[in-house]
């Protein structure tokens, strides 16, 4: 029988996992839980002992696992079991000086799955660092089409500043009048949408 090899991660991970998790196995071998949410169980108990600096008590994890089985048979979908885990852990690092969730890289989840039209579907849950680093990866390699129908900017323009008010500023080789010497004669400056860095220069005060 052929699986996806997402599909087939999943498996050889409940698989070598169901060994220490004697209830969920005999609750999945009577076909209580569904694969879902027995793949949530492993899963979830897996983020708790990441989560912990040390290694969980033979009590503690009795503890935690009832808890997370507790919540499937009460109907739980497996995404609430997962935040339930991930609460737990959470609670586990903070009690016993772990490492804060946004920087723990343990626990980071990375997974891949090609779509019918052809494209890529990317589901993770990453530390911020790592996270910030895959953004920036991905917007410099993806980028975004341009879009025909927004207004076009004018290019940067060296010496000038643009603004939505045009700017007043002396006349070029305008002398000034004797009779006004304080005060040189002034222009409007505005762009020129066909070459924004030539300025139209309109006489007057």
């Amino acid at each position: 029988m052929g699986a996806p090899p997402t599909v087939a991660d999943r498996w050889l991970g409940i698989a070598a996992a169901l060994s220490t998790l004697e209830r969920v196995a005999a609750y999945s071998g009577d076909g209580v839980f569904s694969g879902e949410h027995v793949d949530a169980l492993v899963r979830g108990m897996g983020r708790i002992e990441k989560r912990s600096p040390e290694p969980l008590s033979e009590v503690s994890r009795i503890e935690h696992k009832l808890a997370l089985i507790a919540q499937a048979f009460a109907g739980a979908t497996p995404r609430e079991v997962l935040d339930t885990a991930r609460t737990l852990g959470n609670q586990v690092a903070d009690d016993q000086g772990g490492v804060p969730a946004g920087e723990d890289r343990t626990i980071n989840e990375w997974t891949t799955k090609p779509t019918d039209d052809g494209r890529l579907e990317i589901q993770a849950n990453l530390d911020i660092v790592t996270g910030e680093k895959l953004v920036s990866a991905i917007e410099s390699l993806a980028g975004n089409a341009p879009n025909p129908t927004a207004p076009t900017m004018p290019p940067p323009c060296s010496g000038w500043v643009r603004s939505r008010r045009p700017w007043r500023k002396p006349c070029p080789a305008t002398p000034r009048s004797p009779r006004s010497s304080s005060t040189a004669r002034r222009c409007r400056w505005t762009w020129d949408t066909r070459n924004a860095c030539s300025p139209i220069i309109n006489a007057g005060r």
